[in-house]
């Protein structure tokens, strides 16, 4: 009985106070009557009260429609892309955010699989998107009259829609073991609930400037939209120069007086690896990986004043279990008790609960499971079961092994499958091994994380595999982290004398050709430039201007870090999908001449009509204009 006692507190979070709103917009809403005048949104210089995120969400709802079919966005992270989230749920629609970073391949899955009829988009990442791809451009939504300007309504604020807490919210995807990404429907009740328990477990007010860092196409950054923006406190878009560089984060923190950001251990041990940077946060929350107690004092002597273990998985809406990282904490880092709302069981392979101390599987019940996966019965049927505990209620099989400690912390121990955690992402080998397995040349294929990359091992099925060639068209359907670094053709997989695969000797293959810099010399000053900065930044000692970006040790931190530099260096526009279409120094510098050569449209229109003007005329123009405007008109 005293074990029994030990182990329902310390899987039973709080009760949830009663929800006063129904969805997401009604409670947003509230905030911008409380607060029409605070700043919402800041990115970069830019700043966006609440009473302006009504008036441009309402834009876009109106622009969208109301027959509440799921409606996608292509966006970098911007005031723009929450304002267009929150515009579709304001039309009574679920949004899904489509990540600038992934190939056409995946939006296409993805697309496919959510039966998406609309993206909302920028005119320069319209371009990118597949062909007949239908879309509606963000520029022409704000310009036209036809959906309403953005002008402030003198009169209440109306951003509140009708809807029930069931409705889905947003849809996000994780990886799939099957070969397909699965799409999890999270509903309007399910961010509520979170909300309201990671607001009180973490004291988030109106005060906070709460940063966050990922794009909207993972689950990790609503932690800080939505216990920023539902609270009334600031969501603090960080830069893309500020992303991937310390120092400039450093700068960020301490003029915009952040208070709290939201990070993976990886993501954050990168920006601490240059010296002394300073971090000055009241509140540092750490997710996705599991966190150790080097990078928790490393955080600690840069000026954090708490540091919060995050875990939760996308299919029970962000987080679901914190723990106050303390002095004394050693690995594992416990991932603590749960929030209020989520109740929790942990199961043995039988479905019998395990004794304290004892490792089993981590099931999650509560307000925040979310609704299932779209279109794919079967694995909901797996992966979401009836609470064994509560007539009538569900629970998400997280696949995690776990235990509970004596003093009620629950440890998180690892996975019970082939999943593993690249660089924060979710990734099933299994939807790697798949993809390899459809190249007609494989017969077998297995991939595995060595030195904290993933490695693909192959068995050709007679035809020889060219190993780049498979990696181009893996490029083409999966995200940038999901490709293997290297693909070793084996004569045969390597195997215990029971015949099972032999896991242990896979990281001792290497593949045959190493990657060096190949090809020709840097031509021109655009190509010598921007070498220059991917070797500054990239990991490799020797690459040439027609390596890839992606098997010369990139990933998507340091393609942030690349194009946030040849922004800088280059004082153009560049997208930071560009690296993804144009991944060797060759392919990216036509780009940057490309862009460099050609203004943009309003550019363009504006040379055009100073070219209209006589000199008498630019002249009087320009001395009105040093003068300042005579009033507010």
């Amino acid at each position: 009985a005293e074990e029994r006692a030990i182990l329902t507190r310390a899987l039973t979070g709080d009760e949830l106070p009663t929800q006063p709103f129904s969805t997401v917009i009604e409670a947003l809403a509230a905030q911008v009557v409380r607060r029409p005048d605070a700043v919402a949104v800041a990115h970069g210089e830019r700043r966006v009260t609440f009473a302006e995120l009504d008036d441009q969400s309402r834009a876009i709802a109106l622009a969208v429609g109301s027959d509440r079919h799921p409606v996608a966005f292509l966006l970098e992270p911007s005031a723009d892309a929450v304002a267009v989230a929150l515009g579709i749920l304001r039309s009574g629609a679920a949004y899904l955010a489509l990540d600038p970073s992934h190939p056409p391949g995946r939006w296409s899955e993805q697309l496919a699989i959510s039966e998406i009829r609309t993206v909302v988009t920028s005119r320069q990442l319209a371009a990118a998107l597949p062909e007949a791809t239908p879309t509606m451009l963000l520029d022409d939504v704000y310009a036209t009259g036809k959906p309403g300007s953005v002008v402030r309504n003198a009169g209440a604020p109306a951003m509140a829609v009708s809807g029930q807490s069931t409705d889905p919210a947003y849809l996000i995807f994780t990886s799939g073991s099957t070969g397909r990404p699965k799409a999890v429907a999270v509903t309007h009740g399910n961010v509520l609930a979170y909300t309201a328990g990671v607001s009180a477990r973490l004291a988030l007010d109106s005060s906070q400037r709460f940063a966050t860092v990922t794009s909207m196409a993972t689950d990790l950054g609503n932690t800080a939209i939505f216990g920023a923006l539902l609270n009334g406190g600031t969501l603090e878009i960080v830069t893309a120069e500020a992303i991937g560089d310390g120092p400039a984060l450093e700068a960020l923190v301490r003029d915009h007086t952040i208070t709290a950001l939201k990070i993976t251990p990886s993501h954050l041990r990168a920006l601490l690896s240059a010296d002394d940077v300073h971090l000055p946060l009241q509140l540092l929350v750490v997710g996705g990986e599991s966190l150790d107690s080097q990078l928790v004092r490393q955080a600690q002597r840069s000026g954090v004043r708490r540091v919060v273990n995050h875990y939760g998985p996308t299919e029970t809406t962000v987080g679901v279990f914190t723990h106050d990282v303390a002095e004394t904490d050693t690995e594992p880092i416990p991932i603590g008790r749960p929030l209020p709302g989520v109740r929790a069981q942990v199961r043995d392979a039988s479905g019998v609960l395990t004794p304290l101390g004892a490792v089993g599987e981590l099931w999650i019940g509560g307000a925040s499971v979310a609704a299932g996966y779209l279109g794919s019965p079967e694995e909901d049927a797996t992966a979401f079961a009836a609470d064994p505990e509560r007539p009538g209620a569900r629970v998400y099989r997280t696949g995690d092994r776990v235990r509970v400690r004596r003093d009620g912390l629950v440890e998180f121990l690892g996975r019970s499958d082939s999943q593993v955690k690249i660089r924060g992402f979710r990734v099933e080998l299994g939807e790697i091994e798949a993809r390899l397995r459809s190249e007609a040349a494989v017969a077998e294929a297995v991939v595995a994380v060595v030195d904290d990359v993933l490695a693909a091992y192959v068995v050709s099925s007679g035809t020889p595999i060219d190993a780049a060639s498979v990696q181009e068209r893996l490029a083409e359907r999966l995200p940038p982290y999901m490709v293997p670094a290297t693909i070793v053709v084996l004569a045969e997989l390597p195997r215990t004398s029971s015949g099972k695969l032999d896991r242990r000797r896979l990281a001792s293959l290497r593949a045959d050709e190493p990657t060096g810099a190949r090809g020709r010399e840097p031509e021109g000053e655009t190509e010598r430039d921007l070498l220059a900065i991917w070797r500054q930044i990239l990991p490799a000692a020797e690459f040439g201007v027609e390596d890839n970006f992606f098997r010369i040790g990139g990933h998507s931190l340091l393609a942030t870090r690349v194009v946030a530099r040849a922004r800088s260096h280059f004082r153009i526009e560049l997208p930071l999908h560009t690296i993804f279409a144009s991944p060797t120094v060759a392919d990216m510098a036509k780009e940057i001449d490309r862009r460099g050569s050609v203004p943009d449209d309003a550019l363009a229109d504006m040379l055009a009509e100073l070219d209209q003007l006589s000199d008498d005329e630019a002249i009087r123009l320009l001395r009105s204009e040093s003068s300042g405007p005579a009033d507010d008109a």
